[in-house]
């Protein structure tokens, strides 16, 4: 019942039509794909400023020390950095290539 009531309570949260979302309870995925890597780190520092601003409208506290940055890439190049939030804190960055 918990999860139902949280899934309504979240379920206008900001989408784009350039990134793929995945929600699971709490948790939540977002997904871009682009041939050049800048600009699908792009996508999603986009959708994160959008959803920062959406969860500090409802009052939502975030905790990016939970919070992963994961690029799965085919060329070895220097990874972007992604933020969750507009103070700039960076969370823990993963590049596999």
């Amino acid at each position: 019942m918990v999860n139902l009531l949280f899934n309504l309570y979240t379920s206008d949260q900001p989408t784009t039509n350039l990134t793929i979302n995945g929600d699971f309870a709490d948790d939540k995925t977002i997904l871009a794909l682009h041939r050049d890597l800048l600009e699908a780190s792009n996508r999603i520092q986009t959708h994160l400023d959008m959803l920062s601003a959406w969860y500090k409208e409802w009052g939502f506290k975030l905790n990016e020390s939970k919070s992963i940055h994961c690029i799965f890439t085919l060329r070895p190049i220097n990874c972007p950095i992604s933020h969750l939030t507009t103070n700039l804190s960076q969370p823990s960055k993963m590049c596999v290539t």
